[in-house]
């Protein structure tokens, strides 16, 4: 798909299905304003003041982190059945643009709202819907699924931001008689930083098909849906980053044209539309590769490594 052509082919993906649209990212946002309001009255009652999050101020106030590690643990076991419903419609939706499906063709999700076009269709129809997601073993899929992309974003935050978080604390824990140390740490501190951030998000889109892959095909395994995102964006991050780059300038617009419950959508499905399409390449690349000889099969593995 071009680039100037996304914005053209998610609207005629989302056509007719905007409702469905709004009301997943609207159970998504009541959601998680409810887990925030709950930790803001446990933060009231624990009297801790509202202030920037620093290393001494949570220090001083221990109990923060505990409402942090509840309001996560909340929205892992309350609000991932809802994330994985609104990953599924978004799925269908990039499936209409696709020009070939998967091998195992994926199934429609469950409640996927395929027919709901007025609110009280579309909100039973999403109550519907999640309630089979709490299914037992759909539900430990779910939840699996977004404990393994919590895990890869924090390893990848450990192995990049790690260095320049150190220098920056000691830069700052420095006393000014050792200038001018502290400028050359904070300096490299920053510079790591950049740095660090730009290969974190690299490796978070390493990762990023997962929950796409996860709704589009039931009969994925989170294991294997986390090897064929890792071989869909092989060599494709920096593609990916150019997407999504082209939709800056509708996110841009969003702060005095164009509604953001009009833009997200369509960033959603394009998304989706970008991820499944990389992840069919390589199964179509694999699925041509096995048909051929040995000798074009190592053909096709080399020139994969070259795309």
């Amino acid at each position: 798909m071009k680039r100037e052509t996304t914005g053209q082919g998610a609207r005629q993906a989302m056509r007719g299905h905007w409702v469905q649209a709004w009301a997943w990212e609207g159970a998504v946002l009541c959601g998680t304003l409810a887990l925030m309001t709950v930790q803001g009255i446990a933060a009231a009652v624990c009297e801790i003041p509202a202030a920037l999050p620093t290393p001494a101020f949570v220090w001083a106030h221990p109990a923060l982190l505990w409402i942090t590690a509840g309001g996560l643990l909340g929205d892992l076991l309350l609000l991932s059945p809802i994330r994985f419903g609104r990953a599924a419609f978004y799925a269908k939706r990039a499936a209409v643009k696709l020009p070939f499906s998967m091998p195992e063709s994926p199934s429609p999700p469950p409640g996927s709202l395929l027919h709901s076009r007025h609110g009280k269709a579309a909100i039973r129809r999403l109550v519907s819907a999640v309630r089979r997601l709490w299914r037992a073993g759909r539900y430990r899929r779910i939840v699996a699924g977004r404990l393994l992309w919590w895990g890869w974003n924090l390893l990848g935050a450990l192995l990049f931001l790690s260095m320049p978080t150190v220098a920056l604390v000691l830069s700052a824990g420095l006393p000014s008689a050792a200038a001018p140390y502290p400028f050359y740490l904070a300096a490299l501190g920053w510079l790591s930083a950049a740095i660090g951030a730009v290969l974190w998000v690299t490796w978070s889109l390493r990762m990023s098909p997962l929950q796409i892959l996860l709704a589009a095909n039931p009969r994925f395994t989170v294991c294997g849906a986390a090897r064929a995102a890792l071989n869909a964006t092989r060599g494709r991050t920096f593609w990916l980053i150019r997407r999504t780059l082209g939709f800056f300038g509708w996110f841009f617009t969003c702060a005095a044209v164009i509604p953001i419950a009009y833009v997200q959508p369509m960033y959603a499905t394009a998304q989706a539309t970008w991820l499944l399409a990389l992840a069919q390449d390589r199964a179509k690349e694999k699925t041509s590769c096995k048909a051929n000889s040995l000798y074009m099969r190592n053909n096709c593995f080399r020139k994969r490594r070259l795309i």
